[in-house]
């Protein structure tokens, strides 16, 4: 488990922010590109790569993209995943 620093916790309590879309990294002229890589989705999910591995291995995570031995993840895949996964109202 890797910590977190003030900037990340919420206001009202020492918990970590929820996660949802709005916690991909944004796009802007430093990152422009519409793909993620594993170490930009485990840090925003909180996940270690050795689970980000093992998704990808069950086909049980976002969708992805292999290029070479490169892993790419498409932010709308990964925004669409999030909300699939949402339960209750």
């Amino acid at each position: 488990m890797h910590s977190l620093d003030a900037s990340t916790m919420t206001a009202a309590s020492n918990e970590p922010p929820p996660i949802n879309s709005t916690h991909l990294p944004p796009r802007n002229a430093a990152n422009d590109s519409p793909f993620l890589d594993e170490k930009q989705l485990c840090a925003h999910l909180r996940i270690s790569s050795v689970t980000a591995t093992k998704w990808r291995a069950q086909a049980a995570g976002p969708p992805f993209i292999k290029v070479g031995r490169l892993v790419r993840y498409r932010r709308a895949d990964v925004e669409a995943w999030l909300l699939s996964r949402t339960i209750g109202k």
